[in-house]
């Protein structure tokens, strides 16, 4: 059965939580991040009437419980991260003249500026549908401590980001490491 794009979106949401708790905790067992069911609405709609809607920002929340509990909620206190299946990727067409039809940039720009008004740092995490053979792969500003070996920098109007593919990102940065050379950003 074919998936239609809200419901296939909703599925890798939850890929992407149970990701970001292994990334914590070292195992799938525990779930620390789940997707936001209302998906930033909550923050949108807040936002609109002139309130704070702070933690309830970017696609997933942090659903422990535990003792570990605000360690965890650091990463979303910290990052705004949100999640995209794109059908439309091509990482050789990010640029400037290219917007309307660059489904990837879009997503970047939007993602960027979503975190600067929340006064974070964004964190996209991209599934590529029309692809089978491009990995998916995270977006970062370039200036976070950002650990990688193979890596494309890009500069689009004033956004400098940076894309690692998301295998490596885990694997090569250590979560509390990467949140403590970023924790001074957002302030």
């Amino acid at each position: 059965m074919k998936l239609n794009s809200k419901r296939k979106g909703s599925s890798y949401e939850r890929d992407v939580a149970r990701i970001l708790s292994k990334w914590v905790t070292g195992t799938y067992d525990e779930i620390i991040y789940w997707r936001d069911s209302g998906s930033g609405s909550v923050s949108t709609i807040a936002k609109k009437n002139g309130k704070s809607a702070s933690g309830l920002d970017g696609d997933f929340l942090c659903v422990d419980t535990s003792e570990k509990s605000i360690e965890y909620k650091q990463l979303l206190d910290i990052f705004f991260v949100d999640a995209k299946c794109l059908g439309n990727v091509h990482l050789n067409m990010i640029n400037e003249k290219n917007q309307k039809s660059n489904q990837l940039l879009q997503n970047i720009i939007k993602v960027f500026k979503d975190a600067k008004s929340s006064k974070k740092i964004p964190m996209l995490i991209v599934k590529a549908t029309n692809d089978k053979n491009l990995a998916d792969f995270i977006v970062v500003p370039q200036k976070t401590g950002l650990q990688c070996k193979n890596c494309i920098t890009y500069q689009v109007q004033e956004y400098k980001f940076i894309i690692v593919l998301q295998e490596e990102f885990f694997s090569m940065n250590n979560w509390k490491e990467f949140i403590f050379h970023n924790s001074s950003k957002t302030k």
